[in-house]
């Protein structure tokens, strides 16, 4: 009996003290487990991420030198039409006869470009969620360039557009007739000096191309910049 109480054995409130232990040490190791097992989740959750991330940056990668060179290939079609129409305008206004060299610089002052982009990259991005992207500088250059100008080079190739079509296609139809691809010839070239309204629109022309050709370079800085920024986090 002595044993029994120094030890506490059949004393009812060391019994519900033990109750209580144990219980208590059974609730930690539940919220223990449960607390390991989601950060175990979250890990898992974190690496696929991050492995989405880099598969998406990737195919962004890939877009972005597409679009490059199809900038590029912008650039240069509007230099072609620029030059062409200076010798035109040059020519309207001097005081030389026409010649057949001017053939195919009449034939290259019509025409357009229109950039296409690749955003398949960035459509997943955006289904997914912006937010995959850790780094917050790329992801605002990811969506300062994809939609802020992209979407203002298309505004601006529109605007350009309706011109050829309203402005400068309605004059060429008027006084140019086509050779072949390649070279067009005026119908009065020694009248088409004193068209006013020709001259007008082939001049507002140029300077229609000249704003798409800085926006295309400006385009073109942006491009190159947001592949170096991701080749750098891919490169972490």
């Amino acid at each position: 009996m002595l044993l029994g109480r120094i030890f506490g054995r059949g004393d009812p409130g060391h019994e519900k003290n033990m109750f209580w232990i144990e219980a208590t040490a059974e609730f930690v190791l539940v919220v223990v487990g449960i607390l390991l097992a989601l950060q175990i989740e979250n890990w898992n959750q974190d690496r696929k991420d991050r492995k989405l991330e880099r598969t998406i940056l990737e195919e962004m990668l890939s877009n972005l030198q597409s679009d490059l060179q199809d900038v590029d290939y912008n650039i240069g079609y509007n230099q072609v039409l620029i030059h062409s129409s200076e010798i035109v305008i040059d020519y309207l206004d001097s005081d030389r006869p026409y010649n057949d060299s001017l053939n195919s610089h009449f034939a290259n002052i019509t025409g357009g470009t229109i950039f296409v982009a690749n955003t398949s990259a960035f459509e997943s991005l955006e289904s997914i969620g912006i937010d995959l992207i850790r780094n917050d500088t790329l992801r605002q250059k990811i969506t300062s360039l994809y939609s802020g100008l992209y979407n203002y080079l298309r505004k601006l190739e529109d605007g350009i557009i309706l011109h050829i079509q309203t402005g400068l296609n309605p004059q060429m139809a008027k006084h140019i007739r086509p050779v072949s691809q390649q070279n067009a010839v005026p119908l009065d070239p020694s009248g088409l000096k004193d068209d006013n309204e020709f001259y007008s629109v082939l001049k507002n022309n140029v300077s229609y191309l000249r704003l798409q050709i800085l926006s295309y370079q400006r385009c073109k800085n942006r491009i190159e910049e947001l592949i170096h920024t991701i080749e750098k986090e891919l490169n972490q």
